[in-house]
């Protein structure tokens, strides 16, 4: 059964403009087409196209026409180019799982610095694999500090042979090749890395055991026996690639 137009309606008279509008609207809708009629009238008496957008939204939303992300996203402010800001956008990413920690991460990475062949991105990427578990800490330690171009040692086995008397207490090291021209720059030569850093090591168990000083003794160790290797990178090499 059709209703009586509304401008017959001793209710309608008297009324003009948005007041008019509103009341016509509630007198032939209902529910979720009210709703919109509503926003309708509203933005046709001078809403703004944000304000408009926004109220749009938010009915999207609660008659779950749009998902939870694009809600959040379409309530982002904008910057003055009218863009969302990426840290904004990567953090809305990140909260509504369309991506995990780790690429949340990577990406702040990017934003910080663009450029994938400066020191500072590789040394902030290697900061979130080592963060994340992707890589072990002496990796981390050894690659940031070449990459720093930095003198790095590290030791990475240590512990009593009882099969060599009282010669078995040993150190395994690693190292960089800054650690070596360290050394070099300090005094000590020999046929290879090894011989270098067995030189320096020498000095420094001496200097614990009969006091002699060494220039830049800077690792107090106590040992009969040193064995120095460089462990080598994934590709194999010694050097960082």
């Amino acid at each position: 059964m059709a209703k009586i137009p509304f401008k017959w309606l001793p209710a309608s008279w008297g009324l003009k403009g948005k007041s008019y509008d509103l009341a016509e609207a509630n007198y032939y809708h209902t529910g979720r087409e009210l709703d919109y009629k509503l926003l309708e009238v509203e933005k046709n008496h001078g809403l703004s196209e944000k304000e408009y957008n926004s109220k749009f939204n938010n009915l999207q939303h609660q008659y779950g026409l749009i998902a939870d992300y694009d809600y959040a996203l379409n309530n982002v402010k904008i910057d003055n180019n009218g863009e969302i800001p990426a840290e904004d956008r990567l953090r809305l990413e990140l909260l509504h799982n369309k991506i995990d920690e780790y690429e949340y991460d990577k990406s702040l990475v990017f934003l910080d610095f663009p450029d994938a062949d400066t020191v500072k991105h590789k040394v902030s990427m290697l900061a979130v694999d080592f963060k994340h578990g992707k890589i072990e800490k002496n990796k981390f330690e050894k690659t940031t500090a070449t990459l720093k171009e930095e003198p790095w040692i590290d030791i990475v086995d240590h512990g009593f042979d009882p099969k060599q008397g009282v010669n078995g207490v040993y150190f395994e090291f690693d190292w960089n090749e800054y650690w070596v021209d360290f050394l070099r720059k300090n005094g000590y030569h020999g046929f290879n890395d090894e011989q270098i850093v067995e030189q320096w090591f020498s000095d420094v168990c001496r200097t614990q055991v009969d006091g002699t000083p060494v220039e830049n003794d800077t690792v107090p160790f106590n040992s009969s026996r040193a064995i120095t290797r460089q462990y080598p990178n994934d590709d194999g090499s010694t050097g960082y690639s």
